[in-house]
């Protein structure tokens, strides 16, 4: 009667290991995957995105950050670059490339342009992986998948294959839209496009290198980097008993819009506003409003002191 007690109490346990492994762990079903495999792969990349795809390769880290930029170094789209190596040799025959599923379209016709005359292959892989995250608190590791380079607070993240015999994926695409804006970090075309890399915080969660060779749009990244001369940045802030629409204004005391929602999740949002108003809020409550609603603005843990230098 024990052994079987105990076998029935192994079981329990196991259900509720598993239960909270799914509460932490799942896919993204906002992100899509590209492959991108040939000669001239690394060096395509390395030329049209914001970090150092070269250092990926070389020091095998498990991702790279990065985003692609229009001709004026505005964001086009971000991106999370992995490795892909042969499962038989383990060298390096391409990358896998974590990409808003909004744009995956254009990212892919965007790609294959800047590939022309170039031995690159660019197709669409989301029958065969996924982007799996896993939070923090969750015990597993995902399978071994790495922190993600922007920020360890915000657990594991990683490209892995497709089990078709396996249940679906949990989703965690709200879960993780409230980590994300609770530290303060945008994600995707709908908070990103059309804005700065640097007023995005791309410098300080390692979405930018200021060693690496020319890219698309690098001379305004590197003018502000450099000048200092960053004018917005995106900050989280959290509100309770009303609703907050995205794209609603940033009002100052005086009646100035200063800055613009970009992001809205359960009690959580982000805003991008002007840097000085927002030195400003912090130095008294740290309150503001939009559309009549208390907004509390916080500085992130990861935050560079320079962000808040005059």
């Amino acid at each position: 009667a024990r052994t079987h007690h105990r076998t029935r109490s192994r079981h329990a346990r196991a259900r509720l290991d598993m239960t909270l492994a799914r509460a932490f762990s799942g896919a993204l079903a906002s992100r899509a995957v590209l492959r991108v495999v040939g000669a001239d792969a690394s060096s395509m990349l390395q030329s049209s995105v914001t970090n150092d795809v070269h250092a990926l390769c070389a020091e095998r880290l498990a991702s790279a950050y990065a985003a692609v930029l229009t001709p004026k170094g505005k964001i086009f789209i971000d991106v999370f670059i992995t490795r892909l190596d042969d499962e038989a040799s383990g060298e390096k025959i391409g990358f896998l490339l974590d990409v808003d599923r909004a744009r995956v379209d254009e990212t892919t016709n965007v790609l294959k342009r800047l590939s022309l005359r170039k031995d690159v292959r660019v197709e669409r892989a989301c029958d065969a992986y996924e982007v799996s995250v896993v939070l923090p608190g969750a015990e597993s590791d995902g399978g071994g998948i790495g922190f993600d380079p922007r920020f360890d607070g915000l657990g594991r993240r990683g490209v892995t294959r497709r089990d078709a015999k396996a249940p679906a994926s949990t989703s965690m695409d709200a879960a993780h839209r409230v980590l994300r804006m609770t530290h303060g970090i945008a994600e995707g075309v709908s908070e990103l496009a059309d804005a700065y890399p640097l007023e995005c915080n791309f410098d300080a969660i390692n979405g930018v290198s200021f060693t690496k060779g020319c890219y698309m749009g690098q001379e305004n990244t590197a003018r502000q980097y450099f000048r200092g001369a960053v004018r917005k940045r995106v900050v989280p802030f959290a509100f309770s008993g009303a609703s907050v629409d995205i794209g609603a204004p940033v009002i100052n005391d005086n009646g100035e819009t200063v800055g613009d929602v970009i992001a809205v999740e359960q009690d959580r949002g982000l805003m991008r506003a002007r840097m000085k108003f927002i030195r400003e809020a912090l130095a008294t409550n740290g309150v503001v409003a939009t559309n009549g609603v208390a907004l509390d603005v916080s500085v992130p843990t990861w935050w560079p002191a320079k962000y808040l230098e005059s």
